[in-house]
Formats: structure tokens, C-alpha cells, sequence
């Protein structure tokens, strides 16, 4: 899979040293990966949750979360959001304004 984004991984991970490790399992796996499906997907991340047209992986046992936008077609994996759990609580998926804007890491505390 091509992933997009990429430097939201590395950004994040400077800032976030905890996160780093489950992170680059994730673009380790993801990468060197062939995805035709959800199916496909599910066989490396079984607890991947699919929201509207997004996917949401647990990173370091559900300290954080990544939200993707996968095209199987294409073999295009896009990051859209990486947070802490508590970050991704605030998010609103169910709007599709705020799944269109998800584009960085931060979450702007209301």
C-alpha cells in the first residue's frame, strides 16, 4: 500500500515518544501490505473500526488513534488524524465537515 501523509507519523512521533513504536508497526505492516478489502484489512488489524469512510487502528493498546482513508482500488492508504484517545473522543466523525477537515494531529481543545 502507498501510504500519504507520511510525515504525520514522523511529526507525531517526535512529539508523542510514546507513540512511535506502534506507530511504525503500523506503516511497517501497512506498507509491505496488498489490500483488496475490508477482509484483507482486518486479517493484519482485527480491531480496525470502519466510521462513514474512515478507518480507526489502535495505536499502543488504544492510547492512540489513527484515522486513515483507504482507497483498495488505488492501494492508497491517506493518515487523516492521529491522537490520543481522548483527542479522537472530541471529534465528531458522524459530520462530514469534520471528516472532510481532518488533516493534522492536533485537536483544538473547545
Amino acid at each position: 500500500m502507498i501510504i500519504q501523509k507520511l510525515d504525520f507519523i514522523k511529526e507525531y512521533s517526535k512529539k508523542n515518544n510514546l507513540a512511535k513504536n506502534g506507530l511504525m508497526y503500523w506503516y511497517t505492516i501497512s506498507k509491505s501490505k496488498n489490500w483488496k478489502s475490508v477482509a484483507d484489512l482486518k486479517a493484519d488489524f482485527p480491531k480496525v473500526d470502519k466510521k462513514n469512510d474512515l478507518y480507526i487502528f489502535n495505536i499502543k493498546g488504544n492510547t492512540y488513534r489513527l484515522i486513515t482513508k483507504i482507497d483498495f482500488d488505488k492501494k492508497i492508504i491517506e493518515i487523516r488524524f492521529i491522537g490520543t484517545h481522548s483527542e479522537y473522543d472530541k471529534l465528531n466523525l458522524n459530520q462530514k465537515k469534520t471528516r472532510n477537515n481532518l488533516n493534522m494531529f492536533k485537536v483544538k481543545n473547545k
